[in-house]
């Protein structure tokens, strides 16, 4: 009887959203840009992961459901992740004090 092979293939897939900020969200990514350089960077890179891995925030429970939030240092970063269509739209990036109001 001949031999048999099996052949195993494994595809990682990457899909990557589309970030897009609010008005609010975008004037203080700004403002961080020009106050806290460092602080900026972080919440760059947390943007880039946020595009990457929408599922990496904590889900909100309460008025905020259906937003998520990322923590970065004592900031928060308030998005929502629309699956269908590939979009997280950033709608707030400020202290953990004043965010959830």
């Amino acid at each position: 009887m001949p031999a048999t092979s099996i052949t195993l293939l494994y595809v990682t897939v990457f899909v990557f959203s589309t970030t897009r900020l609010s008005t609010h969200a975008r004037k203080e990514y700004e403002r961080l840009a020009r106050s806290d350089r460092r602080l900026f960077r972080r919440v760059d890179r947390a943007l880039d992961r946020i595009a990457a891995e929408p599922g990496a925030g904590k889900p909100l429970v309460g008025p905020l459901k259906g937003r998520r939030s990322y923590r970065v240092a004592s900031l928060r970063i308030i998005y929502r992740w629309h699956r269908g269509e590939c979009l997280v739209l950033v709608l707030d990036i400020a202290e953990r004090g004043r965010v959830y109001r």
